[in-house]
């Protein structure tokens, strides 16, 4: 666990080296990267219901892979429009 009074942006440049986030460094991630706001509470609910990103249990300890985070968000993100009128 990291010592609280690390600032934030070295807490980012930690997360950036890792491969495996856990669920609260995965839901900076995902804000930081895609502008995309969940709790790690909301992270947890998707777990157990489905339609969060995938992750791999070390022990009891859920790790998102960042491409697994990276394809789950471009999906929520959708693709990219130049007008209101455009449909999919």
């Amino acid at each position: 666990m990291e010592p609280a009074y690390i600032k934030a942006t070295e807490r980012d440049e930690l997360i950036a080296r890792k491969p495996r986030l856990r669920r609260d460094e995965a839901c900076r991630y995902l804000e930081t990267q895609f502008g995309l706001s969940y709790a790690p509470a909301t992270l947890a609910t998707l777990a157990t219901r489905g339609g969060g990103p995938a992750y791999q249990l070390a022990n009891r300890t859920p790790l998102y892979p960042k491409t697994a985070l990276d394809e789950w968000a471009l999906e929520k993100l959708g693709p990219l429009r130049s007008s209101t009128s455009d449909t999919l």
